[in-house]
Formats: C-alpha cells, structure tokens, sequence
C-alpha cells in the first residue's frame, strides 16, 4: 500500500507515542504516515519531545528518528547529562573556561571541552574521549602535549639539549616534547660529529652519537638495564673491569650476589671467543653471569641463565626483559620489592645518568699521565672528559719535554706514556752513544783539544760524540767571540769562529784598512766605522783618493790596492 496513504492509526507503536496534551486539538487519525506535519511524542520512557515530523518517524528508508534523549542525541538532565552518568570526572572539568555547565552537555558527546588535571595543566579535549571505558589522561602529563618549561626537551632532557645543532635547526629544544617524531640535526659534545635522527629516536629509542656508540662500548639497552638494577641493589657496579679480566668488562657486576650480566647486542657472535673466555674466568672466581641477548637464548658458555632481549626499536619493548631478571635478582635477595618499570617515564634520569658514567670512564676522570700532553689549543671541542682512555678518535698532542706537536689514536698515546717519538727516539740513541763511548769506539769533544778551550757548553764534553749533529755553545779563543754552531760541523768539517771567518775573508780580499796618522789597521771599513765612529762611506771615498781626510784623519787600504 502507497506509505502517503497509510493512516497513522495503522501504526499502533506510533500511536502510543502521539502526545495527546501537548498535540491537543489534534488527533493522529486525521494524518498519513507520510504528513509533513511537526508534532510531539513521548518515548516508552516517558521523554516528551518535538516537534518531530510524523514521516521523520515512519520512514521506511532506515533513517526514522525515535527519541533524541534515548539516542543521547540531545541532554536531559537528571537522565543522560554527563553530571548525571559519569560525575567521577567532573573534579577535571575547567569552570572558567568552559560557558556551559556539565548538565548541559550529554555524558557520551563529540563536542570538545576545557578540562584541568590536578596539576593544573588546562587543555581541550572531547567529552567522549574522558567518558570512554579507556579514557585519555592530560595530554601534558603523559608528554603528548608541549608545555614549555614542563615536559618541553629542554626540560626533561638539559643534557640532551647540549647537542642540538642550533645553526642548522629552525627550531629550539624549547619547542618540541620529547616523544616528537621530526628528524633534526645533533652534534655530538663529546666529539663534535653531526648528524640527523628524530627527537623521539634520541629520547625513548635510546640512541646516540654514532661515532661515541663504538668508543665508550655502552649501549642504551644496556643502560635501561643498570638504572633498575642499580634501584634494587645500589652498589651495582656498571662497565666493572677486575684485573682478573685483562682489560675485559662486565656490563653490570653487583658485588653483594657476586652476580655479573651481560647485555649482548645483535652483533655479539663476533666476540664469542672473548666472551667464552670471560665466562670462565668469572665462573673460576665464583661469580655468576647472566646473559641477555638479542639474537639468541642459546646457552653456549654453560651461563647462569640467558634471557631473550624484547628490545627492538624502542626501549620501551625492554620492560618484560629488565621485570624477567628483576624477578631472577629477586630470588638471590629475598628481601628486595622490584622497583616500577617505565622506560618513558624514567628515560630523562636514564640518559642524565648515562651521561655521569660516561664522565666517570672518560680520560679526564683517568688519572693517565698523558693528560698533560693534550693540546687543548689544537683539539679545540674535543676535550678529555669527551673520550675514553681506550677511544681509537685521534687526537692532538704537545710532547712535555721537547714541545713537538703531534696526532696519534688516544688509545696508542695512552699505552705509549709521556714523550713523543723525537724524544722517545733521541733519549734511545743517547743511550747507544753513551755506551759506545764507554767503550771507546767513538770520540768526544775531550779528544780535540784546540775545540776543548772553546767548549762554552753545559754539557759534560767527555759525553758529545764527535759526530753529534745537535747546536752547541762555543767561544772563540781569539777573538772572544760567542757563537752556536753543530758539533760535528767543527769536529768533521773544521769550521771556526763565524767572525774569525768574516775578518780573514775581508783581509783576503783587500777590504781591510789603515788609520795611517794612527797606524792602527781594521779588517773591513765597517769595523772601522764601528770603533771610530768615522762614516763608512767617508773612509772608503779617502782611501778611494776622493777625500783627503776622514774624520780628520788620512786613510789607505791595507794592502795599496784601491777598491771602487
């Protein structure tokens, strides 16, 4: 049948909810289903409401409307409000932002809303998001909303802001919350190396500078590890290398339980000699060792137990692995509760603490010797609480005692000691020569004698090899003249006093000349100058035949020969 020319008293559910007060004069036998017309109804519930048209109802299409307030489409206090239905939420709701009252708003809506949380963080969020049977928390508490000053990198993680690349990033620390997913640009403050990975990358995942990764040997797993090890047993002890190891660590060592763990990345077969030789030695001192590995549960070196890692990509897969050896620790205390795990939650102390014990195992904190070569000048950012002792980075060195700058892998400087290889080299053929001339087969200084009245050196002659190829001091026995000149370049090669040799090779050229009034004779017209205080250039026109006189006196060439 036509649904225009249906009557509305062929449909006895709808006529049950006709509302004859309100509706009154009207009668719903005098409509079709398919009227236009607006009236009210009231729901088996007892909700009056409209108007509504009478085909919004009879609709046949699966668009037909029932009652708004049982549909939650509409609020009706004391029966579907949000202050009816979930009033454990209102503690949250923000009064001065929000215009309209709890009452006014269905328990289960869309719309969004002002809440504040009990430290005070105001946000907006849905009705129906804090009404769910999850429902979502502060948004700056749980660090999915910047706060700057509160949950902003710079905040939970100062350390790690250090290393923002501030030239290549348009952004700050200031402007991103830890678990932000944008790459950005780092530089590393213990060596100075650049490069890219996202903020959460850095923060939850646990990575780091590629190029420390391999120098301090430690890895963010490995630190996750120890920071809850160390709330249960607080003399836990990490990177712990006994003598009995030959340079060899263990990652963790608890010294109470005599109890050592080892966190074995995806690449530990390379080491698998190393480290089956360090379970023995372990086990022939009484201690035990706990494995965690990432690529296998494999007990090859007959261990104490071997965990299975859950660790991935973010440290936050760890937490099964970190609560499995809590509880194994627990069984060799008894007395020790395991403390909470949150990798997200605890990440800002994991890193600041990771950064203290890389501090601890740098060079600075060493005692090596070799601190006082390091040219500081030179290596600029690289500075020794940056490197460990056993770093491969090369690094810039001043020797202490000669002044020779140098570059050389920290960790061969470290093992090679004070000096450098001119010293190291001069003290070296020091000690041949020495012996050879206990032994007579080489001569000294003390075997010229002419060159012995002119030794003006500190050291011992009867020690100089007559073929030392170093300055020495002298003083010249004729004219008393001091000098430096090599040692065996008067020994092998007869040189002599440089100004000796200067006034020979003038009189031998016939620069020399004569005051004739006083008869005394200079070996050049720039000697003469000096001691009579007379112009060269006036000697030289005298004796020329220019010039009578100069400075009142006659002057000739020593040898009569005029020079031009």
């Amino acid at each position: 049948m036509n649904e225009q020319k249906q009557r509305l008293t062929d449909r006895p559910d709808l006529m049950a909810e006709w509302d004859f007060d309100k509706n009154s004069p009207l009668l719903p036998d005098g409509f079709s289903m398919g009227s236009n017309k607006k009236v009210y109804w009231i729901c088996p519930k007892g909700h009056s409401y409209g108007p509504k048209a009478i085909y919004e109802r009879t609709r046949q299409d699966g668009k037909a409307t029932g009652c708004p307030y049982c549909a939650n489409k509409k609020v009706l206090p004391g029966y579907n409000s949000l202050q009816d239905l979930r009033p454990d939420v209102l503690c949250e709701w923000d009064y001065e932002k929000n215009d309209k009252q709890p009452s006014e708003y269905v328990a289960h809506t869309d719309k969004k809303v002002f809440w504040k949380c009990s430290k005070g963080h105001s946000y907006q969020m849905r009705i129906c998001d804090k009404t769910k049977e999850k429902p979502y928390g502060c948004p700056v508490c749980s660090n999915k909303q910047l706060l700057t000053g509160y949950n902003d990198l710079k905040t939970l993680f100062p350390k790690l802001a250090e290393e923002w690349d501030y030239e290549n990033n348009l952004t700050r620390p200031k402007d991103h919350i830890p678990g932000d997913h944008v790459k950005v640009s780092w530089i590393c403050r213990h060596c100075g190396t650049q490069w890219t990975a996202s903020i959460k990358e850095r923060t939850y995942h646990g990575t780091g500078c590629p190029n420390c990764a391999f120098y301090f040997k430690t890895s963010a797993p490995e630190q996750a590890v120890f920071f809850y090890v160390r709330k249960m047993f607080p003399d836990a002890i990490n990177s712990y290398s006994p003598n009995y190891l030959n340079r060899m660590e263990i990652d963790i060592y608890i010294p109470q339980l005599r109890i050592g763990i080892e966190y074995d990345g995806k690449a530990w077969h390379s080491n698998k000699k190393r480290d089956e030789f360090k379970s023995k030695l372990l086990k022939e001192k009484g201690i035990q060792l706990i494995r965690i590995r990432e690529s296998s549960e494999e007990n090859l070196f007959n261990d104490y137990a071997v965990l299975k890692s859950t660790y991935k990509n973010n440290l936050k897969e760890l937490e099964p692995t970190i609560h499995e050896l809590l509880l194994i620790l627990k069984e060799h205390s008894n007395s020790k509760n395991i403390p909470s795990i949150d990798l997200e939650r605890d990440a800002p102390a994991i890193y600041a603490m990771s950064e203290g014990n890389k501090q601890q195992r740098s060079l600075a904190s060493s005692g090596e010797k070799v601190l006082q070569e390091w040219a500081y000048d030179l290596n600029r950012a690289l500075t020794p609480d940056k490197v460990t002792p056993g770093s491969g980075k090369t690094a810039y060195w001043r020797c202490s005692k000669c002044g020779f700058v140098w570059q050389q892998p920290i960790k061969q400087k470290v093992k090679a000691g004070l000096g450098c290889e001119h010293c190291n080299k001069t003290e070296a053929n020091l000690k041949r020569t020495q012996r050879k001339i206990a032994l007579g087969e080489i001569k000294t200084i003390v075997d010229y004698p002419d060159l012995l009245k002119e030794w003006n050196d500190p050291r011992d002659p009867a020690t100089v090899s007559d073929g030392n190829d170093k300055h020495a001091l002298w003083k010249c026995s004729v004219c008393g003249y001091e000098f430096k000149q090599i040692v065996k370049n008067r020994t092998r090669q007869g040189q002599g006093c440089p100004r000796c040799g200067r006034i020979n090779q003038a009189k031998t050229r016939g620069y020399a000349v004569i005051n004739v009034v006083t008869g005394e004779e200079y070996w050049s017209i720039a000697e003469a100058e000096r001691q009579t205080g007379i112009a060269a250039a006036s000697i030289r026109q005298c004796c020329n035949g220019v010039f009578q006189q100069a400075g009142g006196y006659r002057w000739k060439y020593a040898d009569k020969h005029s020079r031009k």
